[in-house]
């Protein structure tokens, strides 16, 4: 069947054969006739896949909203978020919305789940939650003490360089979706609206700064610079 599995790998295989043969025997009709069947064999160049079904994992329609244990504020967050196509689905899988639920229960979490399961969701979304219940629920404090308030480690540089790709797209959008979805929800908005004085730079560096309006904004800005800056030197 095409775009099957076994489909794809005979077409791999017949394009490094066609490789080979045209780069390094083209010119020699003897040893393209030597070498035809050798190549041909198992295990010369490439060995038969192992195929492996991966299970269908549950999701839950509406799984931010419909959770019983989630503040109505913060169901507003991610719900808003997952209109912004920025790393937050409308139908997570449940053990994603479980893992969730069980941090902001203040529990430890395991998860153990295959391949393309969404194991990063289950650690990056409540980081998200954490940080923004913190600027929700304290936020004179957000606003003016700067500093590092999540520490991520990795066992992999290969994964540092996929995580850092995840952590651009949602916190680094050009739009800025993240910080505005944080600042409605987190009542910022409401009283920037209202007329609430706009926090005071501590330094000339600060006035250039594109997000102007509260030191939640300059911190995810400093965050977006910090990841990109991370990015280009993995890279």
């Amino acid at each position: 069947m095409k775009n099957s599995a076994i489909y794809v790998f005979d077409e791999l295989c017949t394009s490094i054969r066609n490789y080979i043969k045209s780069q390094y025997f083209s010119k020699n009709q003897f040893l393209l006739n030597a070498i035809r069947q050798e190549l041909q064999n198992e295990n010369v160049l490439f060995k038969k896949p192992y195929i492996e079904s991966s299970p269908a994992y549950q999701s839950t329609e509406n799984g931010f909203l419909n959770s019983p244990k989630l503040d109505p504020w913060l169901k507003s967050l991610f719900a808003n978020l997952s209109k912004s196509n920025i790393g937050v689905q409308k139908s997570p899988y449940i053990h994603q919305i479980q893992a969730l639920e069980s941090f902001l229960e203040e529990k430890d979490v395991f998860v153990s789940t295959g391949t393309g399961s969404g194991k990063t969701e289950c650690f990056l979304w409540p980081i998200l939650a954490k940080l923004s219940n913190e600027a929700y629920q304290h936020q004179e404090i957000w606003q003016k003490q700067r500093g590092i308030r999540t520490l991520i480690l990795y066992p992999m540089n290969a994964l540092v360089s996929d995580q850092l790709s995840r952590l651009r797209r949602m916190l680094g959008s050009e739009n800025d979706d993240f910080i505005k979805t944080l600042r409605n929800s987190c009542g910022y908005e409401a009283n920037i609206r209202r007329g609430a004085p706009a926090p005071a730079r501590s330094s000339s560096r600060w006035k250039t700064e594109r997000c102007t309006t509260c030191s939640l904004s300059t911190a995810a800005a400093a965050t977006r610079r910090a990841l990109r800056s991370s990015a280009r030197a993995w890279m």
